[in-house]
């Protein structure tokens, strides 16, 4: 009789054990997506300026293009 009143207090302790597991482990899946969801506004950022940047690089290639014409029209 002690020995089932032993194992059974071993499978309690067992499931408590696998449910802080699993709590643990929600938190830090939570955690990780705001994580993600950081990175992807970041990433969307970075492209949105990459972009003006090579529009910009493209605006300066045209200037630099027209006034070679007309440097080499005198």
């Amino acid at each position: 009789m002690f020995a089932l009143v032993v194992q059974a207090a071993m499978i309690v302790w067992a499931i408590s054990q696998m449910r802080a597991d699993v709590d643990a482990n929600y938190a830090s899946i939570v955690r990780i997506s705001a994580d993600v969801k950081a990175v992807e506004t970041s990433s969307v950022t970075q492209a949105v300026q990459l972009a003006k940047i090579e529009e910009n690089i493209k605006g300066i290639k045209e200037s630099l293009e027209r006034m070679l014409e007309v440097m080499e029209k005198d």
